[in-house]
């Protein structure tokens, strides 16, 4: 039985505001069908991780901090992950790694720039490692993170500009400019780079010997020269220059840092190790000083006047080693 049901009219303004909430899904359905694939990074961390960070950056990609307890290795093998591959200074732990199943790829890196070899070395890595890679550094927040951008970009995952924008999401300083900069101008191997790289990768690079580290803290300390004499009317006193500073500190602070995980230290005299600290507690207090400094809006002329004295303490602790050491024909060893 048919039955006719009178129709009701719809108040005008009713029926206005209907036709425009018709419309605004309408819209939202069409954007959403011809929407493409979201790309999956900027990623969000693993929360349930045991290592100090782990990030999912594509269906095989990951980034973290360096695995460094039975627990961790134990996790990413439970995570099917099949290869590591790591940027940082010290040697890996192959040994806990096998145990898993896991292989590793060494490839150390410093904080300032990868540069082409580097970055061609990353994506030769993600050509020849097996299922699924993580890469880490130490902490998971610069190097490690700018290697795992770089393999995103080789497997034709992420575009340059996605790349960049994990980069700021995950912490990486923008002092490390360079680094940034390499990420953001890679490009896909040619054919004659490809012909041109290794077959294999090293599973493990020995630590650099102790006189490069030296040598190349020596040099960015030389690069702070002149915050070590007392400042001036206008010395240091543009944002640009403190900037400029704020970064040279990162890097002799970086160096300082890695210096002091080194295995070999640990083999040194205590004095050695006790002037060691004493520069890594110097070095990362200039650091947090300039780089406060040219944050700051309005100049602070205590902390400015502090930075000789600053500069000046790891001059002194790295004179107090030179002393005993380098420069002593007898001593134990010659950093």
């Amino acid at each position: 039985m048919k039955l006719n049901l009178p129709t009701l009219p719809i108040p005008r303004k009713l029926a206005a505001r209907l036709s425009t909430i018709t419309a605004a899904i309408a819209l939202a359905l069409t954007q959403l069908m011809f929407a493409q694939e979201p790309p999956m990074g900027p990623a969000s961390p693993i929360k349930d991780s045991t290592l100090e960070v782990l990030f999912q950056l594509t269906e095989r990609i990951y980034s973290g901090s360096e695995p460094s307890t039975e627990e961790h290795f134990a996790e990413l093998a439970k995570r099917g992950i099949k290869t590591i591959v790591s940027v940082d200074g010290a040697e890996p732990n192959l040994a806990l790694a096998q145990k898993y199943g896991l292989s590793y790829i060494h490839l150390p890196m410093g904080y300032g720039g990868m540069g082409r070899e580097q970055t061609l070395k990353i994506a030769r890595a993600m050509e020849i490692a097996q299922g699924p890679v993580m890469l880490h550094c130490h902490h998971g927040k610069h190097r490690g993170p700018s290697a795992a951008a770089v393999a995103c970009i080789a497997e034709k995952k992420w575009t340059n500009d996605q790349a960049a924008q994990w980069l700021k999401q995950v912490g990486t300083s923008p002092s490390y400019r360079q680094m940034i900069a390499d990420v953001q101008s890679f490009t896909l191997p040619t054919t004659e780079e490809k012909a041109a790289m290794p077959r294999e990768l090293p599973s493990k690079v020995a630590p650099p010997p102790l006189v490069d580290s030296m040598v190349q803290i020596s040099h960015a300390w030389e690069e702070l020269a002149a915050i070590g004499k007392p400042p001036k009317a206008g010395t240091l006193a543009t944002k640009a220059e403190l900037m400029h500073y704020a970064d040279e500190s990162l890097q002799l602070m970086e160096q300082f840092v890695e210096l002091a995980r080194d295995p070999t230290i640990a083999t040194l005299p205590e004095p050695f190790q006790v002037e060691l600290k004493k520069s890594v507690e110097a070095a990362t207090t200039l650091q947090t000083s300039l780089a406060d400094l040219a944050k700051s809006d309005q100049l602070d002329t205590t902390k400015l006047a502090d930075l000789p004295k600053l500069h000046s303490a790891i001059g002194t602790s790295c004179k107090a080693c030179h002393t005993l050491y380098r420069d002593n024909s007898g001593a134990q060893a010659k950093p």
